[in-house]
């Protein structure tokens, strides 16, 4: 029997020893209407890592938003070696962390199989780093050999980012899912060096997620193609990447969307979100080149400069049949005068969402756009998703809702056996009389309005 302890569930004075503990979470839920004193934090700090010393059998560590001092890294990695058993670490920490402690992190987590470190340090001045402090580091960092690397998940968020990442990545070949999450200030040199470090020693790399602020659009084409079989011909077991995440900021999308769809035989996740997204013709290129997606969550465009050409796009199937997830949130950029090849875009994309039979999860936001076809037009499409579960839709027009009647629910239940969530599709649902009904008649349906995380 293993156990967890939550400080969201366990307040940190009642913890005691747990036999079995294998994974230890704890979250800094302090507000800034009740600070803790220098001293209260070096006892807050004190008590959780003699709790973590005790319990040998810890697996999994998360520390999330705890304010550290001077020396918490020094002690916290005394406390690691003693954890023989631990593999995924998960550090969100505020403070200043030096180079040299980033260095204790880096290679006692070298011995993990996840390592996620976020360091916010935003409210103390940039660091300078001195030459001293570099050199030291250089020594250091090549006693680290590749050999003894076990990490499979990465995450770096720290404002040292651009020193450490490329040298650290070399001594990652079983690395398997990557976090670029650094400041917007790293040059493009970085990028490329990463590149070629990824091309050369993580051969095994199927999960990028891009997450760096204002990166531009050829740095993240070279990263994602670095992760192609054809880059690193020393390593057979390479095979491109299976997932996909990232922002796109950038004048046009084509070039990322090129490296993308270079991995489109293995891509089964694709997630593009926030910044610019993508247009109609970019998430047509998606839909019919990557046969083996199973999630799709995209952030799409229309505007009265973005051509919408149907005439090449009506005769066309999305070739993605094995779709389950799917997320879409619409940006509004259209006049009167864009808006009539948009709908007729919409009207397409409903068919297409209604040939997807495989769907278990369906997130639909309309953003702004209130000139969209009317609600029950979307949902006549769905009638043979068999499998649906959760379908969330929001943003339709308000003046629409007195549209939906109760033997459209009925339907709606009838095609959907499965389905465990219903949120959004129904306004106002705790004073509509219609989604009373709904609840009284399924008590088990969630009608609750949850985020499609797409922002």
């Amino acid at each position: 029997m293993s156990s967890s302890a939550s400080q969201s569930l366990i307040p940190l004075s009642h913890l005691s020893f747990f036999p079995n503990l294998v994974r230890f979470k704890f979250r800094n839920q302090m507000t800034s209407n009740n600070r803790l004193q220098t001293e209260d934090i070096a006892i807050v700090v004190s008590r959780i890592l003699a709790f973590m010393t005790v319990h040998s059998t810890l697996n999994e560590i998360e520390l999330s938003y705890l304010k550290v001092d001077a020396d918490f890294i020094q002690k916290f990695s005394a406390v690691m070696s003693s954890l023989s058993g631990l593999q995924k670490l998960v550090l969100t920490l505020t403070g200043r962390i030096s180079l040299a402690d980033h260095l204790q992190i880096l290679k006692a987590g070298l011995q993990l199989e996840k390592l996620h470190v976020s360091v916010d340090s935003s409210i103390y001045e940039n660091q300078e780093v001195g030459l001293t402090e570099l050199d030291m580091y250089r020594q250091q960092i090549e006693l680290m050999k590749s050999e003894h690397g076990r990490i499979k998940d990465l995450s770096l968020n720290t404002e040292l980012f651009e020193i450490i990442i490329a040298d650290y990545l070399a001594r990652c070949p079983f690395l398997e899912q990557l976090v670029v999450h650094s400041p917007p200030t790293v040059s493009s040199a970085v990028y490329q060096d990463i590149s070629n470090v990824i091309k050369t020693h993580c051969p095994r790399l199927k999960h990028l997620d891009i997450r760096t602020v204002l990166m531009g659009e050829v740095p993240q084409a070279k990263l994602i193609l670095a992760c192609l079989p054809s880059s690193a011909a020393l390593y057979e077991e390479r095979s491109g990447l299976e997932s996909i995440a990232t922002r796109l900021y950038g004048s046009t999308t084509d070039i990322t969307l090129n490296a993308m769809l270079a991995h489109q035989t293995t891509l089964t996740s694709v997630r593009i979100s926030q910044g610019k997204g993508i247009t109609a013709t970019g998430l047509q290129r998606i839909t019919t080149s990557c046969t083996h997606l199973k999630s799709l969550a995209v952030r799409l465009i229309f505007g009265d400069a973005i051509p919408i050409l149907m005439d090449g796009i009506a005769n066309t199937q999305w070739e993605c049949t094995k779709l389950r997830s799917l997320s879409i949130l619409f940006v509004d950029n259209c006049t009167i005068t864009g808006r009539e090849p948009a709908t007729q875009y919409l009207q397409y994309l409903y068919g297409q969402i209604g040939t997807m039979t495989e769907l278990e999860t369906l997130s639909f936001r309309m953003g702004h756009a209130g000139w969209v076809p009317m609600r029950h037009t979307f949902i006549d499409c769905l009638g043979k998703l068999y499998q649906l579960r959760q379908l969330r839709v929001f943003g339709f027009r308000k003046e629409e809702a007195s549209m939906l009647k109760k033997h459209h629910i009925e339907a709606m239940l009838q095609s959907w056996p499965k389905l465990e969530q219903l949120a959004g599709l129904l306004e106002d649902f705790r004073t509509n009389s219609l989604a009373q009904w709904l609840i009284e008649s399924r008590p088990d349906l969630d009608l609750s309005a949850l985020n499609d995380r797409l922002g």
